[in-house]
């Protein structure tokens, strides 16, 4: 079939020529018109329309309108304008808009001017006509698309309305509001039309669009607006932008009511977060600047000021979203604030209390909430209230662990206005203090230094390697912010580079603009910050100044050790912001000075960093190279360090001559070598020995930190050239080392034996390599196999990422100098050493990774103005890599290895600089895929496809490839039918990826009910965006379903019908706005029935869900009735294909009219009979069923004699013969039947007993859902029905012949079933699962026992049953078990009530451990606990829960230090120079917090700490890290222990004074 010739757009040069004409003389008659009716002082024509010609002017032919409308209305209809079409047609469709709307403009002053051809124009503008014209605006107004084109549309449609007003007609406008109201509300075009006739009809005539037909219009209107704004964030600007006016309209009119808005807003609020945010950014926001006495009402009468109503957290998060708007709009205050305020009696006055309690609340929302409020003011000069900072170190004391990433965002934009305040304030109380010596000012100066220096400290304190990540992170990007608030002047300040003569940022910093642009993952280099703006309010601070009233020493050596320490997390954000904000420290480091400082850096720094970048492990390599780079910076670009790298690290001589730096990168080299070489010899022994990827990342670190300018001052143009030179021959080498096993050695399929990568890692193992213990690299373990694919991987990974470097340095010194180190001819080189990699390369992870080298490179060469011949390379290259998909058999991999990724590489290079060329390549490859020539093989064609396929899928080129999605589907569409499987595979990858492409992926994974469907895309929509389509779709299932539709379902099928189907069932067609109108998708319908005949089921099925996208709302019910006609007398397949083409249209429907329900549900229960004989199939009989039940659970159809019938096969299947029950349709039509039983009678206990004892599995299913229906606050019928059956649930919770899984979700639902003290069954009942817990093998069974057994104990009061299930808690708790197991720990915890369990140690010590679990659901119901027995009902933070339990139960027997100081022993006597092998068993615990709250009052005895002193001291002599951050004093362990000890050191007196010396630098108390 041929689609591929199908014309996208026609010629319209002439008729554009001509509109242009048309357009500039309507342009010029109007503003002549206008200016005569400005003129003063002129004789006025007695004609009207007679105007005053120049002598020299020739009288014109009067214009033809309707000829004009003809021809612009034809511009359109011939290419109409879509968001896919081309930049030619859009510009075609704008003119035609332009001259349409210059028409109505035209048409209007002459028909208020009563010209003589207005008559003519009264007679052209018929009701036809104007309702056509409106429809033709609405058709190209999408909800996307060029903000030409819908300006364009929004002003033709408002002049079309302006000339109906003229004419005195109303037609558009009622025409515009039926169409309005039956399209889906939350598209664009339908509140552009809404917005545009809202100011055509009065408040009573928009009654229509009242959400509640029993609150006033004002109110159901809003309402309308306010519940889109809720639901859609595309749509909720211009939601929120019409409520604004919908409202001001109704204020105009002075109603009654001038607090309308109130509910739908409060309303809106309370719906959710996405619904508040919308509902505070885009409506209320500017509400507020039209009427400030508006924030009052809402807070008042929307009972946001209720002290009840605030105890829930939904209240609290909408209260405080809303006075954030009421803080930025200025209409609240503080208690005791200091802002001046012109009117005091507008503000709402906000208490503290409120406050305190949101900033130990659980949620983060709310914490950051309650931190906007305090710091955020109209002015950042206003002075803080001195009870805000209180507040402020309770925010930062309990919110520093928080995982959310928009808290963090949050926060830390926050914390950047809060020091901008800070400051500012500060500043303007010191002016005072100088002028006048106020105390009051003198006193808040010195309130701020107190704050601000409480808040370094707290976070450095923070930054100990014993805190958790989460901890660390946070602080240490808030640490940043106060760094780079220039508190201390040092930093920052760093001294000018002795190589560089420059005395610019780039000679002084080494930010090249390389670091400024490239993605490359480099976190040292290229981590940047924002800067406060040290602009105030008053003017321009200087920095000689200060940027504060006073300073506070933060660059000291405590600073650099502490973040030094964080280089040896294995976390790369943190080792990326800590090395970052080291570089900005001078030069020396802190701690580091003098000739002393210099050897001390070498062996605390150097040293451990080359053994570091030798390791095995990505993240301690990773580490090391950073800190190589760091040493670099700070002792040879801007001190005066000359070490040698080989010397210090220990692989041999290095020539030391040349200028220091580049000698230091000569040494590391020569390290390179000596790998490569090791590699070259042995490969298995060498990746498992010395691996390089650490090295080439160290290279790579070095060469990017070098400043620009510094260039030509550290070598001369010829040492530099070597240097470049000799790394390009290092990334050769590592390619010959790693090719024999990352790349194919043949094209797939020229070979007989296996040729992946691990099969080739295979081979380098045959040589049975032994290799002693103390040989192996740090991180190396495992399979030789794996670890030769990663060390080589890996390297290639570096050794692009190196060699994109070198191109792309020396591309930013300008052409002299890019030339002086690489000519054309190497250039061209190093580009078809990117395009060898990732043509042959087969390892997914290394192909992915050089792509986005390879595109850098080209993006920088791009840049090469001054040198036009590199400049050209990239797109030259992109021609060749597509003439290979032809030239050569590279390939035959489904999906085309690296090949898609070296072409998307150049693609996304290209295309902000040079479109033509990325449209030219993108149709060369549509060419190769449509081409039906012999000399083009399939496999060709596949690359192309794939190739095609993941250009559309890339963000990058989104718009770009938007004008070629249709052009996508028709060649997928094409590909369905060839014979060829690899072809057909490609195909239908495409066409999903065009499906999400087109659809979204959140309107590819909706469900099948009707809030679903409204979601769904319209086809109008649609098929104006892909107007070829209509016709091909149509074609397609024509075709498919004449053809294909008696194929067998195990038939090799070739057809694109299910796909089609598929496609269909993502549209919905709303109402027809007029009836018997004619809809896009009505060709459709015939064809999708007539699929119900299909022998496939899932065509059938499909067919089902693709009607539901075309049959209008309105019409279910007469296509239901339709397709129930006659349906007694089609075969099987067909019978069964209706009913599913029913059901789902029901399902998927909302309210239908009772006129049309009454002859449906007639037509089905008369069905019951015939359809329910058992001569049909259970499948015919299924869907039936499920048909009466959506009538019954929708439309409230209850039938008398269906409710018989289903009784009658209910006790039917009791007497099966044994086959049926193993039947999965047998089972599907019993479960079928009891769920329809059940949804007539939902209470009926003896039903739903019979399904919990049926042979049928998902019988039981239904019955356990049945009674878990609204388990968080379920009905009091429910509550009776769980009562009433509890015995049956225990019977099946005993049960060995039953399912697991229905044991244990009855087991659940007698844990939230109440049940009484008095029950006789209690005790029974507690031994019989206690007994069952300690036989059962089933762990998710006894995982579930757990908690019910808690909650019985509970209900007795027996502590002694209490002791026994803490005792059966305890070891499930631990940090070792899975999640599941610990949630059951903690839910068993939560239901376990009994006063002396819960005042007991052992509760106390589970419950700390389960409130610093990793899994967030164990939190959480721990915290349960916390609420309920300490927070008097209020959630509260993690660090405030741990706080509370530890303040209640004292410092008993908590801390128990020796299990755990033995194991940590343990660890630290391993003889691995890092912890990074060491994986943490909870990586959230805080192992400061408890001896942190508790400090040195622990009553330990003083031998049991004496012992743990002496254990440490002796693992601490035989740990082989080193000494220094790097080393022993920025291990975690010993961290945590120095800390955790030193607490004490007063219990121990001299004895360990040694070793408290020792420790002394690894501990930082808080001060």
């Amino acid at each position: 079939m041929r689609y591929l010739d199908t014309k996208m757009a026609s010629d319209a040069s002439p008729a554009s020529q001509q509109l242009t004409a048309v357009r500039e003389r309507l342009v010029q008659e109007i503003r002549k018109a206008s200016g005569k009716s400005k003129g003063k002082g002129k004789a006025q024509a007695a004609g009207g329309e007679k105007m005053d010609v120049d002598a020299a002017e020739q009288p014109r032919e009067p214009i033809d309108f309707a000829g004009t409308f003809s021809l612009a209305l034809e511009t359109l209809g011939a290419a109409p304008p879509s968001t896919q079409a081309s930049a030619k047609v859009l510009s075609a469709a704008v003119l035609a808009f332009d001259v349409i709307q210059l028409l109505l403009q035209r048409s209007i002053s002459l028909l208020a001017t009563k010209a003589p051809s207005s008559e003519d124009l009264v007679a052209l503008y018929q009701p036809t006509f104007l309702v056509n014209l409106a429809n033709t605006v609405c058709a190209a107004w999408g909800d996307v698309g060029p903000a030409a084109l819908l300006q364009k549309c929004r002003e033709s449609l408002n002049s079309l309305l302006d000339l109906c007003d003229a004419l005195g007609s109303r037609v558009v406008a009622e025409h515009l509001r039926s169409r309005v109201l039956v399209e889906p509300w939350n598209a664009k075009r339908s509140l552009n039309a809404f917005d545009c006739i809202m100011t055509r009809f009065t408040v009573q005539e928009m009654q229509p669009f009242a959400v509640r037909q029993d609150e006033a219009i004002e109110t159901g209107v809003l309402r309308r607006l306010t519940e889109g704004m809720t639901q859609s964030d595309e749509t909720a600007t211009l939601a929120g932008r019409i409520a604004v006016k919908w409202v001001e309209k109704v204020w105009a009119t002075k109603p009654a009511n001038e607090q309308f808005w109130v509910s739908p807003v409060a309303d809106a609020c309370r719906s959710g977060e996405k619904g508040r945010n919308n509902i505070c950014f885009y409506l209320l926001t500017p509400l507020l600047t039209k009427r400030k006495a508006a924030f009052k009402e809402l807070m008042s009468r929307g009972g946001f000021l209720e002290g009840a109503s605030l105890s829930a957290e939904g209240e609290l998060e909408a209260s405080l979203a809303i006075l954030k708007v009421g803080n930025a709009a200025g209409l609240i205050e503080l208690d005791d604030s200091t802002a001046p305020s012109d009117e005091p009696s507008a503000k709402l006055r906000l208490p503290t209390a409120l406050l305190s309690t949101c900033l130990y609340h659980a949620s983060p929302s709310l914490r950051c909430s309650a931190l906007s409020l305090l710091v955020i003011s109209s002015s950042t000069s206003y002075a803080l209230p001195s009870s805000t900072f209180p507040l402020l170190r309770t925010f930062y004391t309990y919110s520093l662990g928080d995982e959310d990433g928009e808290f963090r965002m949050t926060s830390v934009a926050l914390a950047g206005k809060l020091l901008l305040r800070l400051r500012d304030s500060a500043w303007k109380a010191q002016r005072r203090v100088d002028k006048n010596d106020e105390p009051e000012a003198k006193a808040y100066v010195e309130l701020v230094r107190s704050f601000v220096s409480w808040w370094a400290q707290e976070l450095l304190f923070n930054l100990n390697p014993a805190k958790p990540f989460r901890i660390k992170m946070n602080a240490l990007r808030l640490l940043d912010l106060v760094f780079q608030a220039n508190l201390d002047a040092r930093f920052g300040k760093i001294a000018g580079s002795r190589v560089a003569d420059d005395s610019s940022k780039e000679a002084t910093t080494g930010y090249s603009s390389y670091r400024r642009t490239a993605p490359t993952p480099v976190p040292q280099f290229q981590a940047k910050h924002r800067r406060i703006d040290v602009d105030s309010a008053g003017g321009k601070l200087e920095d000689s100044a200060g940027s504060w009233p006073f300073a506070i020493d933060l660059v000291t050596p405590e600073t650099t050790f502490t973040l030094l320490r964080l280089l040896l997390s294995t976390y790369t954000a943190l080792r990326s912001l800590g090395i970052s904000l080291l570089e900005q420290f001078p030069a020396p480091l802190p701690g580091y000075e003098g000739v002393d400082g210099g050897e001390k850096a070498k062996q605390e720094l150097l040293v451990p960093a080359l053994r570091m970048i030798r390791s095995g492990r990505e993240a301690e390599a990773s580490a090391g190279a950073g800190i190589v780079g760091l040493v670099w910076r700070k002792w040879v670009l801007e001190g005066e360090g000359t070490w040698n790298l080989a010397e210090i690290g220990g692989w041999g001589a290095s020539d030391t001559k040349g200028p220091a730096g580049f000698a230091f990168l000569n040494s590391l080299m020569d390290l390179a070598d000596t790998q490569l070489a090791a590699h070259a010899s042995d490969l298995g022994r060498a990746a498992s020995t010395t691996p390089m990827h650490g090295t080439l990342l160290a290279l790579r670190h070095l060469l990017v930190s070098i400043p620009l300018p510094s260039f030509s001052t550290l070598s001369t143009d010829a040492e530099r050239r070597a240097i470049f030179h000799r790394a390009l021959s290092i990334v050769e080498r590592v390619w010959d080392v790693t090719a024999p096993v990352l790349a194919a050695s043949a094209p797939e399929g020229a070979a007989e034996t296996t040729d992946t990568e691990e099969a080739r890692a295979l081979r380098f193992e045959e040589g049975d390599v032994k290799i002693e213990a103390d040989e192996t690299a740090e991180g190396s373990g495992g399979p030789m196999h794996k670890i030769i694919l990663s060390a080589t991987w890996r390297a290639m990974k570096e050794a692009g990422e190196l060699m994109e470097t070198i191109l792309r340095l020396p591309s930013e010194l300008g052409a002299e100098g890019f030339q002086s180190i690489w000519s054309l001819d190497e250039v061209k080189h190093i580009g078809s050493l990117f395009a060898t990699w990732l043509a042959r390369i087969r390892h997914r992870g290394a192909f992915m990774a050089l792509s986005p080298c390879y595109s850098r490179a080209c993006s920088a060469l791009l840049l090469c103005k001054d040198w036009p011949e590199v400049q050209g390379l990239p797109v030259q290259w992109l021609r060749n890599h597509i003439d290979s998909i032809i030239s050569q058999k590279i390939s035959i991999t489904r999906r085309s290895a690296g090949i898609p990724y070296c072409i998307l590489g150049i693609l996304t290079a290209v295309l902000p600089t040079d479109k033509a060329s990325f449209d030219r390549a993108f149709v060369r490859l549509f060419e190769i895929a449509e081409s039906k020539s012999t000399d083009i093989l399939d496999e060709s064609r596949v690359h192309a496809m794939n190739t095609l396929r993941t250009t559309f899928l890339d963000a990058k080129c989104s718009a770009a490839v938007g004008p070629y999605i249709e052009r996508g589907f028709l060649i997928a569409i094409s590909m369905f039918w060839s014979s060829n499987w690899i072809c057909r595979n490609v195909a239908m990858m495409t066409y999903a990826s065009l499906v999400t492409r087109s659809f979204s992926s959140r309107r590819t994974n909706l469900d099948r009910d009707h809030e679903s469907l409204v979601k769904r895309l319209t086809a109008l929509d649609f098929f104006g965006r892909y107007p070829s389509l209509h016709g091909v779709l149509k074609s397609e299932l024509e075709f498919s379903s004449r053809e294909h539709l008696n194929d067998l379902p195990t038939s090799d099928l070739h057809s694109s019908l299910f796909s089609v189907l598929m496609l269909l069932s993502l549209l919905q067609s709303p109402n027809r706005v007029e009836l018997g109108a004619e809809a896009p998708t009505d060709a459709f319908v015939p064809i999708v029935k007539a699929c119900a005949t299909s022998r496939v089921w899932k065509i059938r099925d499909a067919a089902g869900d693709a009607l539901t996208g075309l049959i209008p709302p309105l019409e279910v019910a007469g296509v239901c009735v339709e397709l129930l006609e006659g349906i007694q007398a089609c075969s099987e397949n067909e019978l069964h294909g209706r009913l599913v083409q029913v059901l789902r249209l029901l399902e998927a429907s909302g309210a239908l009219a009772s006129s049309d329900l009454t002859t449906l549900h007639a037509k089905i229960e008369a069905l019951a009979t015939p359809l329910l004989a058992r001569h049909h199939s259970f499948a015919v009989r299924t869907t039936y069923l499920s048909i009466a039940r959506v009538c019954a659970s929708s439309h409230s159809y209850r039938s008398t004699s269906i409710l018989n019938l289903v009784h009658l096969e209910l006790d039917a299947s009791r007497s099966w013969p044994q086959h049926l029950f193993h039947l999965p349709s047998a089972e599907n039509f019993v479960a079928a039947a009891f769920l329809l039983a059940l949804t007539y009678e939902p209470t009926d206990a003896t039903l739903v007993a019979a399904g919990l004892a049926a042979p049928f599995l998902e019988v039981q299913r239904l019955s356990l859902a049945h009674l878990d229906l609204d388990n968080e606050s379920p009905s009091d019928e429910i509550k009776t029905l769980r009562r009433a059956l509890v015995p049956q649930l225990l019977a099946l919770a005993e049960s060995e012949k039953d399912a697991s899984e229905c044991r244990i979700t009855a087991i659940e639902l007698l844990t939230r079933s109440e049940w009484s003290k008095d029950d006789e069954r209690l005790e029974q009942t507690i031994a019989l699962l206690l007994k069952q817990h300690a036989s059962t093998v089933i762990v998710p069974l006894r995982e579930a026992l757990l908690p019910l057994i808690s909650k019985l104990v509970s209900t007795t009061g027996d502590p002694a049953h209490a002791e026994t299930v803490l005792a059966l808690i305890e070891p499930v708790s631990s940090v070792d078990e899975s999640i599941e197991s610990r949630e059951a720990a903690a839910r068993a915890l939560r239901e376990l009530r009994t006063p002396s369990a819960v005042k007991s140690d052992l509760f106390a010590r589970l419950l700390l451990r389960l409130l610093q679990d990793d899994d967030v659901t164990v939190r959480e119901y721990a915290g349960e606990v916390v609420t309920r027995e300490w927070s008097e009902g209020l959630l509260v933070s993690d660090r405030r829960s741990v706080e509370m339990v530890l303040s209640s139960a004292g410092p008993t027997s908590l801390e128990q230090y020796r299990s755990e100081l033995d194991a940590d022993l343990s660890l630290l006597s391993n003889p691995s120079s890092l912890l990074f092998a060491i994986e943490k068993p909870n990586i959230f615990k805080d192992d400061l917090l408890e001896t942190e709250f508790l400090t040195s009052t622990s009553p330990d005895p003083l031998e049991t700490l004496k012992g743990a002193l002496l254990s440490l001291e002796g693992a601490l002599k035989a740990f082989k890290g080193g000494e220094g951050p790097l080393g022993l004093l920025g291990n975690e362990l010993v961290s945590k222990w120095a800390f955790r000890l030193l607490q004490k050191r007063e219990l121990v007196g001299g004895e360990a004074r040694e070793l408290e010396k020792q420790l002394r630098r690894s501990y930082l108390s808080k001060q």
